[in-house]
Order: structure tokens, then sequence, then C-alpha cells
């Protein structure tokens, strides 16, 4: 099990703007429950997942995606693992914000990701990941930083699962395949 909070940077070189939000993700294994600035919340069990924007009282569920490799869709999966999609290059230590960090660079071996790379930034001290950041193929760079990471938290009574009868006027999307 795993407990994070973020700050994520997006900046869209195309459009000059940039946009700030901070987060938190609770997780064990396949599951997780992740809430992104003040509108938006998405939870999986693994199988399905929900993302409930509150702005708009809409949620969509959909079967979970096990190729993707966005950080909202599943938030721990550079956290937990290696991936065989993926080649891995080892650029060195590098000095940011006054600690020293082991610099990793994840380039998808699938031409037509929507990123070039992935960065991986890990604390030399703690060995915890300190930032990750996707560099878009479409001038739009993420940065995500990790500001508490709590590795083995306690989880009882944690639920993955989205309970739509809390919110009674909200907009149901299914968009699973029922093949």
């Amino acid at each position: 099990s795993l407990y994070i909070e973020y700050n994520i940077l997006t900046d869209n070189q195309q459009e000059k703007t940039t946009n700030r939000q901070h987060g938190k993700v609770t997780a064990q294994k396949n599951k997780f429950k992740l809430q992104s600035g003040n509108d938006l919340e998405v939870y999986c069990d693994g199988v399905n997942q929900w993302t409930y924007m509150k702005d708009i009282q809409e949620v969509n569920i959909q079967t979970v995606d096990k190729s993707g490799d966005d950080f909202l869709s599943d938030p721990v999966k550079f956290l937990t693992g290696q991936r065989k999609d993926f080649k891995y290059f080892y650029k060195g230590l590098v000095k940011e914000d006054g600690k020293t960090f082991t610099e990793i660079d994840y380039t998808p071996k699938n031409v037509k990701a929507p990123y070039s790379y992935i960065r991986l930034h890990i604390d030399e001290k703690t060995l915890t990941p300190y930032s990750l950041k996707y560099h878009g193929r479409d001038g739009v760079h993420y940065t995500i930083r990790l500001t508490n990471y709590i590795p083995n938290v306690d989880i009882s009574g944690m639920n993955f699962v989205f309970d739509p009868s809390q919110y009674p006027d909200i907009i149901i999307n299914d968009l699973r395949d029922t093949k």
C-alpha cells in the first residue's frame, strides 16, 4: 500500500499556458483512489475505473486500460516496478532543490505513444521517487512532484469503488465494453 501527495504542473508550450494542481493518491496493488484539485476523483478497483468530475456532476465508468501510461489513469505504475514496454536509460546524478537525484529516462517502445520520454528522479538519500516529467509530443509537458510519499500505509476501510448513491443528481456515463 502507498500514500502519495503530489503537485502537478502542466506546461502547454503551444498555448503558452501553465496550470498547477495538488492531489493525493492512496493505492494498494492495482487499486487506488486519486483526488486531483477540488474537482476530480478517480476510483479504481483493479477492473473498473470511475472518473468523477465534481464541477459538472458527472462520472465516467470504464474498464481499466492496463496498457495506459497516464499518471491520472494509473498513478502508481511507474513507482511500483519495471515496465517491458519501455527502454530505460540511466542518465546519472543531478542536483535540484539542494538534493541529489538519480535520473532515469523511460522511452516508450511504441513510437505512437503521446510522449517522447518520461524522466524519473529518485532521491539518492531516501531512495524514494521525487518527480516524473512527461515530455509530450504535442508540446504539453507534465511535471509531477511527489511532496509526500508513504509506503505501507494502513488502508483498512479504504473504498476503491465509487458509490453513485451518495450523489443523487449525478450523470453516469457507463463506457465499459459490454461484449
